[in-house]
């Protein structure tokens, strides 16, 4: 016969608790409360971040296009930038639509490279675009059930790169 020690007995019960009891916990349906998207959204790298309901004040500039609606950004500590938009065009009428309108706000696309899988066949696109007083402006469209989300980072947060010179 063996004793079980406290700690193997607090072992199991910890396990007990920790293993999931066959309900499933309720999803958010209205409101998400700010502390639990901060907490979920939060990293060692970039321990403050900041949610906006519209476009954040220093965010590119450029005019959006008609039939896209903001859903809110946010702006991380390190200065890096990012802001999501739905719309109900498919992928590749959306992309070449907000395509032109960076274009025509003077960012230059940069052509990448199809390595393997080709972007047609997936439900995210992703197009590259630089200006110098941003450096470089990520774009990615992602096929969603109800809507078309397409999202948009920053990745150099002092900008300035001379990349939109070459």
């Amino acid at each position: 016969m063996t004793r079980k020690t406290p700690a193997s007995c607090l072992f199991i019960l910890s396990l007990c608790v920790a293993l999931p009891s066959g309900s499933q916990a309720a999803e958010f349906e209205g409101n998400v409360p700010l502390a639990l998207v901060k907490a979920l959204l939060q990293n060692p790298a970039s321990p403050e971040v900041h949610i906006y309901p519209g476009i954040p004040d220093n965010f590119p500039r450029f005019d959006l296009p008609a039939g896209f609606t903001v859903l809110g950004g946010l702006q991380l500590e390190t200065g890096q930038l990012q802001l999501a938009l739905t719309t109900l065009e498919d992928g590749p009428t959306s992309l070449q639509r907000f395509s032109n309108a960076l274009i025509t706000a003077n960012f230059v696309e940069i052509p990448q490279a199809s390595r393997g899988f080709s972007p047609s066949l997936l439900s995210m696109q992703r197009q590259l675009f630089c200006r110098d007083d941003v450096g470089f402006l990520t774009v990615i469209h992602t096929t969603g059930r109800d809507a078309n989300l397409l999202t948009l980072g920053t990745s150099n947060p002092n900008g300035k790169s001379g990349l939109a010179r070459l």
